[in-house]
């Protein structure tokens, strides 16, 4: 999948830990940052707005007691400015879940 195309890349259950995770799949490379953490953040609201407006439950009604996870698979080694911009996103999602009657969690895995 890609950073440009507005859509949801991957749900799952993670059995082991009993989570829901939604992907991201961003096999973008660096070479221009900022439009890349544009459209990396574009993405990250979509799932957020995804999880706020229950579309995950109204297709994944078997979700709805389950903690929430957000993992994003980076095909290339991250720039510090990305590793800034995750920190926000997580003290973001973090004042949302205490809103929230769910639990968000933010994963970042480079290959």
């Amino acid at each position: 999948m890609s950073l440009i195309k507005q859509e949801i890349d991957n749900v799952f259950l993670d059995e082991e830990q009993n989570i829901v995770i939604l992907e991201i799949l961003d096999d973008m490379d660096w070479s221009n940052e900022t439009e890349h953490l544009e459209l990396l953040q574009n993405k990250l609201n979509l799932y957020i707005h995804f999880i706020d407006t229950k579309q995950l439950y109204e297709l994944h009604d078997e979700f709805k007691s389950k903690d929430i996870g957000i993992a994003i698979h980076f095909k290339y080694t991250i720039p510090m400015s990305c590793r800034l911009f995750i920190e926000k996103a997580r003290d973001h999602l973090n004042q949302l879940s205490i809103k929230g009657d769910y639990k968000i969690m933010l994963e970042v895995l480079e290959e």
